[in-house]
């Protein structure tokens, strides 16, 4: 039951048997995601640092959520990067990376810094952030963030909520 949520995460999903509805929290309130707007798509991250504009979303979001994936195949790598931001500019990420064959896997802390963020996993075990972006703006038609590591290596599947 979505009420029994004591502290609802901003970004946390829940669908309502009761209504039969999807339901994101946004920081305030529960926002139905089939009445009010919603848009997904994708981007291959830049490959340079710098601001990006996502357009033709159709309407100001009032949330993005953002899980990251490699562009080409990992193997038996395992990568579980997710992150959300809102029009009133808080953010968080957070990032998992493992190695088949490695017994160390890295899960970072949440970041409250960065909404799209990625690390991988080198031999021994070294992690490294690949990808990282930060909110700048909810826009009218869209939204923009700003990579400050870039890596074309990833794709960026993006959720907006009206």
């Amino acid at each position: 039951d979505r009420d029994a949520i004591l502290t609802p995460q901003e970004g946390m999903t829940v669908y309502r048997e009761d209504t039969n509805t999807l339901e994101t929290y946004d920081g305030a309130s529960w926002v139905n995601m089939i009445t009010n707007k919603a848009k997904v798509g994708t981007f291959v991250a830049p490959a340079a640092t710098g601001n990006l504009a996502v357009t033709g979303v159709g309407f100001k979001p009032k949330l993005v959520r953002f899980t990251v994936v490699p562009t080409a195949s990992s193997g038996t790598n395992s990568l579980s990067n997710q992150g959300v931001m809102d029009g009133a500019g808080n953010q968080w990420s957070i990032a998992n990376a493992s190695r088949h064959g490695v017994s160390e896997s890295d899960t970072s802390t949440p970041d409250t810094t960065k909404c799209i963020k990625s690390n991988s996993q080198s031999a021994g075990a070294v992690f490294t952030t690949d990808l990282s972006a930060a909110y700048v703006s909810m826009d009218t038609d869209g939204f923009t963030v700003n990579f400050t590591v870039a890596s074309s290596s990833y794709t960026v599947l993006w959720e907006a909520i009206g």
